[in-house]
C-alpha cells in the first residue's frame, strides 16, 4: 500500500462515441464494455489496490453521483466529488486537490481517467509508484506516458528528454513539450525517434505542487478556485462552487499547466493501455472466436453463421442473426440499433448530432 497517497478518477464526459448504449443519462464510464464489469468499477478497484478504498475519490457531475455509487458497491459518498458543470478537467483537478488538502495537506494525489483499460496492470503500478516517488521528492508535476505501438493519430504525444539524473527522478525523464494530435506523417516520426510517448492522461503529484501550478499558470481557473477554497466546510459552499464553475473557463490541465510548467517529468510505461475510444478498440479488446467474431451480450443469445471479424455488444436478451457478413459492429440497446463497418465507428458521433438536429433528444 502507498501511503498518503490518494486516487482521484474522473468520470465526467459523455461518451457519444459509444451510442447507442452510452447516452446522456448513462456515459460510457457506466457500462461494462470490457471485463465484465463498469469501467469505473475496474479503475476504483485498481487505485483500491495500491493505496486502499479510503483514500479513493471520484469526481464526476452532480447528476451522475447516483450512478457513482450504484456503480461502487460501499463507495462513501463523502469522497464523491460533484462538478456543477463539465469544465473540462482543470477545474475539475483543481477543485479535487482542495477537497484533499483539508485532509491530506502534505499528500500526492494520483489522478486517472475512469474509462481507461489496462492489459498489464503491474506495468501500471510498477510505473505510478515511480511517479510518486518524483513527485515527493519536490515540485515537479508528473505524468505517465504511453510507450507507442504504433503512429496512431489519435493520440496526443509526450516528446521526453534523456533520462533526468539524481534519486528524486529514478523511472523518470524530462518532459520537453507535449504536442497535438498529429498527422499520419508526424506521427510516423514521432514513433521511429524513440523520444515520444503517448499522453496518457494519467497525472502525480503534490497536492500543493499542482495547486501552486495552477494559481501560476492558470489565473482565469485559480480565481474560482480561490472562491472555493474560501467557502470549503461553510454553510454556502455548494452555492460558491456552482458560481465558481460556471464562470470558469472549460479549459484542459494540459494546456492550462502542464504545456507552461517549467518542471515537468513524464515517467514511461507498458501497461497495455488503451483510452477504449471506439467501438473498433472495444472489439480489439475483447475476446474472439476462431473466426475473429466477437460478443459482449450477457443477456442475450447471438448466433453467427458463415460471419467472421464482427463484434456484436447487446443489452437486451432478444436473439441478434449474423449470416454471411464480415467486418461489421453491431450494438443493440433495445430502442436504437446502430450497423457500422469496423473502421467507421469513430464516426459514430456523427449519429448522435442527426439525432439531436432532429429533435430526438430522447435518443442521446
Amino acid at each position: 500500500m502507498m501511503e498518503g497517497v490518494c486516487h482521484v478518477i474522473m468520470a465526467g464526459g459523455s461518451g457519444t462515441r459509444f451510442w447507442p448504449v452510452s447516452r446522456a443519462g448513462r456515459p460510457k464510464q457506466f457500462l461494462a464494455l470490457v471485463g465484465g464489469l463498469p469501467l469505473i468499477r475496474q479503475a476504483h478497484d485498481r487505485a483500491a489496490a495500491m493505496s486502499g478504498a479510503a483514500s479513493v475519490y471520484v469526481a464526476a457531475g452532480l447528476a451522475h453521483k447516483h450512478m457513482v455509487l450504484e456503480a461502487l458497491p460501499g463507495f462513501d459518498a463523502s469522497r464523491f466529488i460533484g462538478e456543477p458543470f463539465g469544465r473540462n478537467t482543470a477545474p475539475c483537478i483543481g477543485l479535487a486537490a482542495l477537497e484533499l488538502r483539508r485532509s491530506v495537506p502534505d499528500g500526492v494525489m494520483v489522478v486517472a481517467p475512469a474509462d481507461h483499460v489496462y492489459t498489464n496492470p503491474g506495468d501500471l503500478v510498477r510505473a505510478i509508484h515511480s511517479a510518486v516517488a518524483a513527485a515527493r521528492a519536490g515540485e515537479a508535476l508528473v505524468t505517465l506516458g504511453i510507450r507507442p505501438s504504433r503512429p496512431d493519430t489519435g493520440f496526443g504525444y509526450i516528446e521526453m528528454a534523456e533520462p533526468a539524473a539524481g534519486a528524486r527522478t529514478e523511472g523518470a525523464r524530462r518532459a520537453c513539450r507535449f504536442v497535438e494530435k498529429p498527422d499520419a506523417a508526424t506521427a510516423k516520426s514521432y514513433v521511429a525517434s524513440g523520444r515520444f510517448l503517448w499522453n496518457s492522461g494519467i497525472f502525480i503529484w503534490r497536492i500543493d505542487a499542482i495547486l501552486a501550478a495552477l494559481e501560476a499558470f492558470a489565473p482565469d481557473v485559480w480565481k474560482g478556485l480561490a472562491r472555493i477554497d474560501a467557502a470549503l466546510g461553510g454553510p454556502d459552499a455548494d452555492r460558491v462552487v456552482r458560481e465558481a464553475f460556471q464562470d470558469m473557463p472549460s479549459v484542459s490541465i494540459d494546456y492550462a499547466v502542464m504545456e507552461k510548467a517549467p518542471d515537468v517529468l513524464v515517467v514511461p510505461a507498458d501497461p497495455g493501455w488503451s483510452d477504449v475510444g471506439s467501438w473498433d478498440a472495444v472489439a480489439e479488446l475483447n475476446d474472439t472466436d476462431a473466426a475473429g467474431n466477437g460478443v459482449v451480450a450477457p443477456d442475450g443469445e447471438v448466433l453467427q453463421l458463415n460471419a467472421s471479424q464482427c463484434f456484436v455488444y447487446s443489452t437486451t436478451g432478444r436473439l441478434i442473426s449474423l449470416v454471411g457478413v464480415s467486418d461489421l459492429v453491431v450494438v443493440d440497446s433495445g430502442d436504437a440499433l446502430l450497423v457500422c463497418h469496423k473502421g467507421d465507428s469513430q464516426s459514430v458521433r456523427s449519429v448522435v448530432d442527426a439525432l439531436k438536429a432532429r429533435g430526438r433528444g430522447d435518443l442521446t
